[in-house]
């Protein structure tokens, strides 16, 4: 099979999942073809609800992403596919995750009082992220 076909499975696959699941907020299409729901605390009470809902109806496993980078850190993401064609679940990070300290660590940085480069200790931030399945699963 090839991408075009399998592209083609996966939308028909999406539609079916559409049809049968009617509470099921529509993704919207990127200019790539990706697939993907944004779920914002603007239009959703339960952000966290609402991922673990979608998340269920899509066979396979999901990947999250990591939260070390800059990007990670804003953006909370599950990947996976649906009959190959790649399908993503996304939100912001706050939305579902604790922000906490970690630790500490210095940097030096300039300050205006002659520009001289000082050291200082910083919150070092890492998150704290609940398994989004976990209360569905066990309850």
């Amino acid at each position: 099979m090839n991408d075009r076909s399998t592209y083609i499975n996966g939308l028909r696959a999406l539609a079916d999942l559409l049809e049968a699941k009617p509470d099921l907020p529509p993704p919207s299409v990127g200019t790539d073809g990706e697939i993907s729901w944004h779920i914002s605390a603007r239009s959703y009470d339960n952000v966290a609800e609402t991922i673990a809902m979608i998340a269920r109806l899509i066979p396979g496993r999901l990947e999250k992403n990591s939260s070390d980078d800059e990007y990670g850190s804003i953006y909370f993401e599950l990947s996976g596919s649906l009959a190959g064609l790649p399908v993503k679940i996304w939100t912001f990070r706050e939305d579902v995750c604790r922000k906490v300290v970690t630790g500490t660590r210095e940097v030096q940085k300039q300050v205006p009082v002659g520009y001289e480069t000082v050291t200082e200790t910083v919150d070092v931030f890492g998150w704290e992220c609940e398994p989004i399945l976990a209360k569905a699963i066990s309850g």
